[in-house]
């Protein structure tokens, strides 16, 4: 600012002495055109005063060089006055511009420290984020740790379980065969008249406790992986476009049974085990391939043994074959459009009642063929596809691969759960 300043003063300084010097000039051209006025004035006097005059011009000549010396000095002294006055002037401005500029600048300082402040800050609130991340980190390690030891152990225990509960299946079944065993010699020799009532309803005691416990275990299982039902079973039924003859509904292709039957299972207090079976065969994609391959007067027959090899290796493999025992319920009997199991703790033949089969596959009804009095399993009743099931009883048949079997088997495309 200093240098400023004095910046200001050297130009008000040269100022003043231009216009000084202007006016020294002009008044020294006023006093030599004076001076030859008087010359020529003295010049044309008598002589007699010539030496009077010759003394006052040296005075009068003093005087007015004094006049113009003070008249110069007075004006240069107002040019002077009158640039120092501008140059104040414009100092001024420039001292109330640059006071403004820093000002500003302090303005500018002050805001610069708030906003280093405020990074400050928030570096800090970061590094506290950074800190609490990681240590979140460490303990999502560690809970995964545990989750993963906790895991292992749960895996642990169900392997034990399934392990502990595969020997009681194993051993259960090792009973019930051989008390299946014993119970039929029993009714055999009942019937030939070797054995006593009070023996044979033993055995049947020990059976019917058995079976119970079969339907208790099997009922739970039901209820843990496929819930309290109604439980519904969809068969796709693949159903070639020249060999269609069904009714205009079957036609309809936006019909949502136009190639599909729906079995509605038996409530499991009736039927809990068969139930059971079909769903774990359903669940495991077992009837996915098999055929409908009988069409009986009375029942249509669905099974593995008449399709591909592979198809009945895993049903084999599956140890869903058979059911652990002949399960029948009076309150689900084998009337029309119900569907069951046939045979002897069968449950790879799937049939599907035409007609009211009660007296035939109901208790007693197969006793020629098996020996005993027990009902075949009915565990389901269909509810859409009837007309898919006409069409399967028109379906042509011949003897020459069995009775009643039909010249083209319908394949079961897939089997799902509802």
């Amino acid at each position: 600012m200093c240098r400023i300043t004095g910046c200001r003063s050297s130009m008000s300084h040269s100022s003043g002495s231009f216009v000084f010097g202007v006016i020294t000039n002009e008044s020294e051209r006023m006093i030599d055109a004076n001076i030859v006025s008087r010359k020529s004035a003295f010049d044309s006097s008598t002589s007699g005063t010539s030496a009077f005059q010759s003394r006052r011009l040296p005075g009068e000549r003093r005087r007015q060089i004094f006049v113009a010396f003070i008249t110069v000095t007075l004006l240069g002294l107002v040019g002077v006055t009158v640039a120092s006055s501008r140059s104040r002037s414009d100092a001024k401005s420039r001292m109330e511009h640059l006071a403004n500029k820093i000002v500003m600048l302090k303005r500018e300082a002050r805001r610069s420290q708030a906003l280093e402040s405020d990074e400050r800050r928030l570096e800090g609130e970061l590094n506290e984020e950074r800190e609490e991340i990681q240590r979140l980190h460490v303990m999502e390690n560690d809970e995964r740790t545990r989750i993963t030891s906790l895991q292992e152990e749960v895996d642990h225990i169900k392997r034990e379980e399934k392990e502990k509960e595969k020997e009681s299946e194993m051993l259960l079944d090792m009973v019930f065969e051989q008390l299946k065993s014993k119970r039929n010699a029993e009714a055999n020799l009942l019937r030939e008249g070797a054995a006593s009532e009070k023996a044979v309803g033993l055995l049947e005691g020990h059976y019917k406790d058995l079976a119970e416990k079969v339907q208790e275990r099997s009922k739970e299982h039901v209820l843990e992986r496929f819930g309290p039902g109604p439980h519904r079973v969809m068969l796709n039924i693949e159903i070639p476009e020249d060999e269609i003859s069904l009714s205009n509904a079957a036609h309809d292709k936006t019909s949502h049974s136009s190639s599909n039957i729906i079995i509605e299972l038996a409530p499991l207090e009736l039927m809990p085990h068969t139930v059971q079976v079909f769903l774990d065969q359903v669940k495991s994609g077992l009837w996915d391939g098999c055929s409908f391959y009988r069409n009986a007067g009375h029942v249509l027959q669905a099974s593995h043994e008449e399709g591909p090899a592979n198809v009945t290796k895993r049903f084999v493999d599956s140890g869903l074959q058979n059911t652990k025992f002949q399960e029948y319920s009076a309150d689900f009997p084998h009337v029309q459009h119900t569907v069951g199991f046939g045979g002897m703790n069968a449950g790879s033949v799937l049939i599907i009642n035409k007609v009211d089969n009660t007296r035939a596959h109901g208790p007693g009804g197969q006793k020629g063929n098996f020996g005993v009095d027990d009902g075949e399993p009915c565990f389901g009743k269909i509810v859409e596809g009837f007309d898919i099931v006409e069409w399967l009883s028109q379906t042509p048949t011949s003897n020459e691969k069995g009775p009643d079997y039909m010249d083209n088997y319908v394949k079961i495309l897939s089997a799902s759960i509802l």
